[in-house]
């Protein structure tokens, strides 16, 4: 407990300071005191039991999330160029389908984060997931989908996590505008 209380009062002091730039001693001990308070207040309110196992939502390993947010900016913006020539070319055509796979990512963060990946990523939206992490998602070209089946992205997010991923044991697309879901 105390190790996760250091780490979001370090984290809590990092931001205070890039935000404030102050570096005068009074305004050091104000930020460091008042990251420690409210580190002190959080950290157990950052604790959650997801099917019956205790989880830390902070529980990340920042020197692998930072290497996962610039892949993640460069997926976005190769995702942005391929949605745009879809778009745009008047040879391709947009090929709409609903895919579902199973994520067998475990921590309730983990999970959002993939949700909110998915969604950040153009041309691909999140549409339902089922209490088993069953994914159903639209993705507006074959690329997108294919994008999603290959599980790159699951992977690089179970490390973030410190997870061992196992393979999905459920990937196919459904294809048109009435897929049975």
């Amino acid at each position: 407990m105390f190790a996760k209380w250091f780490r979001l009062s370090l984290l809590l002091f990092i931001i205070w300071f890039l935000l404030s730039g102050r570096t005068e001693a009074r305004f050091l001990i104000t930020g460091a005191v008042c990251a420690t308070v409210i580190a002190f207040c959080c950290v157990p309110m950052l604790h959650t039991v997801y099917r019956g196992k205790r989880y830390y939502l902070l529980d990340i390993d920042l020197l692998r999330f930072l290497p996962y947010f610039f892949w993640l900016y460069k997926e976005i913006f190769f995702s942005s160029l391929d949605v745009m020539g879809t778009v745009l070319s008047p040879k391709k055509r947009i090929h709409s389908q609903l895919i579902r796979f199973h994520c067998d990512l475990e921590a309730p963060g983990a999970v959002v984060l993939f949700i909110n990946s998915i969604i950040l990523t153009p041309g691909t939206v999140t549409i339902d997931v089922t209490d088993e992490n069953d994914f159903i998602v639209n993705a507006l070209t074959d690329h997108a989908a294919e994008g999603l089946l290959s599980g790159v992205m699951q992977q690089k997010i179970a490390r973030v996590f410190h997870e061992d991923l196992k393979q999905n044991r459920m990937k196919y697309r459904e294809t048109g505008g009435q897929a049975d879901v």
